[in-house]
């Protein structure tokens, strides 16, 4: 959606038709939704004046999380019903989840050679996460299954 300003927006469309706009905290003109769970929340990128690139999570109450596991540009993809949360940032990818610290998802012969190249696309409830890895610039797919915590 373009608002007054000509700024790309993340709304939400509710069951009555109107358009809710999604506005994280200091967010310039550029933001978008990436994904959203069936709690209603919503993660998305938004762009934050002489900063950068950066990503949340909007709770249903309306509530904002920033999603900050690395400096620098950090791009949220999707996520499931617990609330985890995979992306990639200039480091590569990454799951998150407010609960706890953030986990690199980076390919081992990624780090081997010093390159990030891990692209996590999606997490299921089941938390079975896909995405892309690039090695010598051919590109992968990969389907992981992260472990569930004890």
């Amino acid at each position: 959606m373009l608002d007054a300003t000509r700024g790309q927006r993340a709304f939400l469309r509710e069951r009555n038709g109107t358009c809710l706009p999604i506005t994280p905290p200091d967010a310039d003109l550029l933001g978008y939704a990436t994904g959203i769970n069936n709690n209603g929340e919503i993660i998305g990128v938004w762009l934050v004046p002489k900063v950068g690139q950066r990503s949340f999570l909007r709770r249903r109450d309306g509530t904002y999380i920033a999603i900050q596991p690395d400096p620098g540009v950090v791009q949220a993809a999707a996520i499931n019903d617990d609330g985890v949360v995979v992306g990639r940032t200039e480091l590569g990818g990454f799951l998150w989840c407010h609960k706890g610290p953030p986990l690199a998802l980076e390919h081992p012969r990624c780090y081997a050679e010093g390159i990030a190249c891990t692209y996590p696309k999606g997490i299921n409830n089941s938390r079975e996460i896909v995405g892309v890895f690039e090695i010598g610039g051919i590109s992968y797919g990969f389907r992981a299954t992260l472990k569930s915590p004890k």
